[in-house]
């Protein structure tokens, strides 16, 4: 009976008021539609959102990654590969999906030869880790190789690494050496010392690497200019030379 009477008493007022409601609730349909509804899928999709850098294979052609390492470092290597299939038993057979880790032959000018043989790693499944450690200062070589990939069947490898100990690590130094949570905290400190003192000697190489090239570069910004200087006198006095002998076969002089 109210409605009624207002509908009858503010005809044009109560149309209006309803047009706009109607309009209010048609926006914020659009708006739960548009932004919540998604963001809500997203959040419970989230098992398949990665923040880890995918590299794409179209080929057999490996890919390889570097990073810079002190010696007797623990790397820690994850691998996603979202596109492999881990049904097909003959993959296992093949390794047709691997990773390699390896230190380059040529460092700092030394070729250290076959000191240091790659490491390889089976992909049989999805997603995994595995753990190196590294031999020598240096960078540090990881490549992926993917034979079953190709432009009807492209494939995502995603490569994460974290060097340091792991907790499962700690853990089990726990358990087997029955250490107490003060003694554990202090085997993380002097693991991180160690690591700390490792990377400060290898940060000294490289400066001096940098010392050295720095110098040679600097020597060879002054002989260089020195040597083109006596070009330029030896030319000019081949010329003046090759002049007179000409002035002189003329009997212009």
């Amino acid at each position: 009976l109210h409605s009624s009477m207002i509908k009858s008493r503010f005809p044009k007022l109560t149309k209006k008021s309803l047009s706009i409601r109607g309009r209010k609730f048609f926006i914020m349909n659009n708006f739960w539609i548009n932004a919540v509804i998604p963001f809500i899928l997203a959040i419970l999709n989230c098992s398949y959102c990665e923040s880890v850098p995918v590299m794409f294979f179209t080929s057999a052609i490996p890919r390889c990654l570097s990073l810079e390492a002190s010696t007797d470092t623990f790397l820690h290597i994850s691998y996603v590969a979202p596109d492999l299939k881990v049904t097909d038993k003959y993959l296992y057979d093949k390794n047709d999906a691997q990773i390699s880790v390896s230190h380059p032959r040529i460092f700092n000018g030394v070729n250290r030869g076959s000191k240091f043989t790659p490491e390889k790693y089976q992909m049989d499944e999805t997603s995994g880790k595995f753990m190196y450690q590294t031999k020598a200062n240096g960078p540090v070589e990881i490549c992926v190789v993917a034979k079953m990939a190709s432009e009807k069947n492209p494939m995502r490898f995603g490569i994460t690494v974290q060097s340091g100990k792991d907790v499962a690590h700690y853990k089990q130094e726990e358990m087997e050496h029955h250490l107490s949570h003060m003694q554990v905290k202090i085997l993380q400190l002097t693991d991180m010392m160690n690591e700390v003192l490792r990377n400060a000697d290898y940060a000294k190489e490289l400066e001096v690497m940098a010392h050295n090239q720095s110098l040679s570069m600097h020597s060879a910004s002054i002989w260089w200019p020195i040597m083109q200087v006596f070009i330029l006198l030896l030319t000019g006095v081949a010329q003046a030379s090759h002049m007179v002998r000409f002035f002189q076969s003329k009997r212009l002089i």
